[in-house]
């Protein structure tokens, strides 16, 4: 394995623990999770069809996510749009059959649910 293939292992992982610990009973977050690993799957096996159709998942995902989530401030509205968008290129990067470049979709992906899960808890921590 090279060291793409490394990182989005690494990556992987970490997003495994960090959804892990916050999903709690939130469907939503549990179905992205499973998406999550299946595209990481893809990824490592190069199964195109498989990382398409779970990018395009979580395209669909996020979009219930951010219907049904209460806290819509403008930080997380950003970081919604941005994991679409990161989810749609992933998406187009297994269209376009190019493991490299959907690899660091998934990277670019991962970030943006820990920037945005540490946006959601700090905005928690300061509701009255």
């Amino acid at each position: 394995m090279g060291r793409t293939g490394w990182i989005v292992v690494t990556v992987g992982v970490a997003l495994a623990g960090l959804a892990a610990a916050w999903q709690g009973d939130n469907p939503i977050m549990q179905r992205k999770l499973a998406a999550s690993q299946k595209v990481l799957e893809g990824i490592a096996l190069a199964d195109h069809d498989l990382i398409r159709r779970q990018a395009d998942a979580l395209v669909e995902l996020s979009r219930q996510a951010q219907f049904r989530e209460p806290l819509r401030t403008p930080r997380y509205q950003m970081l919604a749009e941005e994991f679409q968008r990161t989810a749609e290129a992933l998406s187009q990067n297994a269209r376009d059959k190019n493991v490299d470049a959907a690899a660091l979709s998934y990277m670019k992906l991962t970030l943006s649910c820990v920037e945005c899960h540490k946006h959601v808890r700090e905005a928690k921590r300061k509701e009255p």
